[in-house]
């Protein structure tokens, strides 16, 4: 089994050549722990899939990407999914947010469905639109849907 624990410094020496775009997407990934979030975000790095991470990590990615026809420099956030005391710091950062669960564990999509209200809830006295934060609900281990 490989293990892989992804640091700002492997990505970013990694893509130390090229030339960045200027306009930035920052994403932050938010869910419980071990709904695969680490595992999303090596995957969009790396295009690679590794088992193991290191659930108490927390760190932001980057890479030069294309969106809409657009060269633009994502940054995704990966949180370790205990601190809801940094929403607000999540939020005032982000552009999107995704909202992970898994398919296998009930309390995951409950613990979204958590963090559904707390973003409006937030929201609302951080006084951000709906217009100006986009948020997705992702289902994670689909390939382990008999497990459900």
């Amino acid at each position: 089994m490989i293990r892989y624990k992804p640091t700002s410094s492997s990505i970013k020496s990694h893509q130390s050549t090229v030339s960045l775009p200027k306009e930035e997407v920052n994403i932050v990934l938010l869910g419980k722990q071990n709904v695969g979030k680490s595992a999303l975000v090596v995957k969009y790095l790396t295009k690679r899939f590794i088992c193991e991470y290191d659930p108490f990590l927390e760190d932001t990615y980057w890479k030069p990407d294309t969106v809409d026809q657009q060269e633009v420099l994502v940054k995704v956030m990966d949180t370790y999914g205990k601190d809801d005391k940094r929403l607000p710091y999540y939020l005032k950062w982000a552009d999107a947010v995704l909202i992970t669960y898994s398919i296998t564990q009930q309390d995951s999509f409950e613990m979204a469905l958590a963090y559904l209200d707390a973003i409006t809830n937030y929201s609302r006295s951080l006084s951000i639109s709906s217009n100006e934060l986009v948020l997705i609900l992702l289902g994670t281990k689909l390939d382990l849907e008999r497990m459900r």
